[in-house]
């Protein structure tokens, strides 16, 4: 069975704050998932994977500034 390439998400310039910071926590993100592709969220501590996570899945907490 051949799955079909379709983009699933795809995310363009992504920057996240969180309100208490000054810093941006993650600047200019891109990424295109599409169907049958594998992703691996890896780094450092405090890089930005759980940032990115919470903001693909809507539950920064109340105050962050996402563009």
């Amino acid at each position: 069975m051949k799955i079909k390439n379709s983009t699933i998400l795809e995310v363009r310039d992504l920057s996240v704050k969180y309100c208490s910071s000054e810093k941006l926590t993650i600047k200019n993100f891109q990424l295109d998932l599409c169907k049958g592709d594998h992703l691996a969220i890896i780094g450092p501590s405090g890089c930005g994977k759980t940032t990115f996570v919470k903001t693909i899945l809507n539950i920064l907490p109340e105050g962050s500034i996402t563009k």
